[in-house]
C-alpha cells in the first residue's frame, strides 16, 4: 500500500478513537423480565380444591360469569407479559358453552360443567385449571 493511504487509514483510527471517547457510549438501561409464576384466580365464592384446582360454582339462575386472574411474580411487581389464553376442550362442550378470548363464560345449558386451563402466554407457561359448574 501506499503511504498515503496507510497514513489516512491511521488518521481515520486515530480520529476514532477521539471521537468515541469526547462523546462516550450511550448507556442502555435493560429492563428486567417479570415472568409469571402462578396464577391465582379471584372470582368471588372461588374455592381451591387440591387435585382439582379452582372450582366455581355459579348461584342458581347464573348462566355467564367472566374468569377473574391474578398474575404472580417472583419479586411481586407486574408481569412483562400479561396475555392469558383460555383453553378448554371445543368439541365435547359445543352447544353447551361458550367461552371468549376475555374469559367470559356462557353456559346454553345449565346443569353442566366446564374445565378451563388458563396459561400464561410468557415463555414459563404456567397453567392453571378452573371448573366452573351451572346448575339451575
Amino acid at each position: 500500500m501506499k503511504k498515503s493511504v496507510l497514513l489516512i487509514i491511521g488518521v481515520i483510527y486515530v480520529a476514532a478513537i477521539l471521537i468515541i471517547g469526547f462523546f462516550g457510549m450511550e448507556q442502555v438501561v435493560y429492563k428486567e423480565i417479570n415472568h409469571v409464576t402462578g396464577i391465582e384466580i379471584v372470582n368471588e365464592g372461588v374455592r381451591n380444591v387440591p387435585g382439582m384446582g379452582w372450582v366455581i360454582y355459579l348461584q342458581a339462575g347464573e348462566t355467564n360469569t367472566i374468569i377473574e386472574y391474578k398474575l404472580i411474580t417472583e419479586n411481586g411487581d407486574d408481569a412483562t407479559y400479561d396475555g392469558v389464553d383460555f383453553i378448554y376442550d371445543t368439541e365435547t362442550t359445543q352447544g353447551i358453552v361458550e367461552i371468549t378470548p376475555l374469559g367470559a363464560v356462557i353456559f346454553q345449558k345449565p346443569n353442566n360443567a366446564v374445565c378451563v386451563t388458563v396459561k400464561s402466554e410468557d415463555t414459563f407457561g404456567v397453567e392453571v385449571d378452573v371448573w366452573i359448574f351451572c346448575y339451575e
